[in-house]
């Protein structure tokens, strides 16, 4: 944990020092899941999200993240910084690098992004590497979400993370109804193939969650990365 707390202290520091950046956008969200045939493996988790823009074509977004898993009793948490180059008024292109603590286990992970709007949905992608400190492997994921109506969305999203001992595949689909003034409530179902930590198998999961999006661009660029934001429950 004291990784995560002086990553995001350092980038706290670094933004304080700029005097020409902005707030264009962030976020904060409360959530829970569970697998479907035993709630007893459940997470409840708190994230949060910054985007600073320093010009019309260049910003950095923060992204922090914590979870508590029901069953194991273990805690996980990341903070994410990613630097976004907007090449264009529908494209985006970044650059992320992360720091993941779960139970006594962990991770760096960093890669390239992309996110693009394409009229009839907008979508993301990334790739990139974990490593902790003895082994290494692949992460990459897509996501793609429409909006229905101006308050009604909905989204889908594969995520493939081989990370040594752990290698897992999450497939989820899901929707958001906006309240107003920003704040959504929202739910996903999903299925998740995993070998990690007591997980084995192919298991259903659902979740629910509340969250609120903030700033002139109503939230961030990039979403979340790393393993312990795509576990369901543990």
């Amino acid at each position: 944990m004291k990784r995560i707390i002086g990553a995001a202290a350092a980038a706290a520091a670094m933004a304080g020092s700029l005097q020409a950046a902005e707030i264009t956008g962030g976020s904060f969200d409360l959530s829970t899941s569970a697998f479907a045939d035993d709630t007893d493996f459940a997470r409840k988790a708190v994230g949060g999200a910054l985007e600073l823009g320093f010009s019309r074509g260049f910003s950095t977004q923060l992204d922090l993240f914590y979870a508590d898993f029901n069953a194991t009793r273990l805690e996980g948490a990341n903070a994410t910084l990613h630097g976004i180059a907007h090449v264009s008024d529908s494209t985006s292109l970044g650059l992320f690098y992360g720091v993941e603590e779960a139970g006594n286990d962990e991770y760096d992970f960093y890669g390239i992004e992309a996110g693009h709007e394409f009229g009839f949905a907008d979508a993301e992608f990334y790739l990139g590497e974990g490593d902790d400190g003895a082994t290494s492997g692949t992460i990459a994921g897509i996501a793609i979400r429409k909006d229905v109506t101006s308050q009604f969305t909905i989204n889908a999203g594969l995520d493939h993370l081989d990370l040594g001992s752990i290698d897992l595949t999450r497939i989820a689909a899901g929707a958001e109804y906006d309240i107003g003034e920003g704040a959504k409530f929202y739910g996903e179902l999903g299925s998740l193939n995993a070998d990690a930590q007591n997980l084995s198998g192919n298991e259903a999961f659902v979740g629910i969650g509340f969250k609120w999006d903030f700033g002139a661009n109503r939230g961030t660029t990039f979403g979340r990365r790393g393993l312990v934001s795509k576990l369901p429950g543990l």
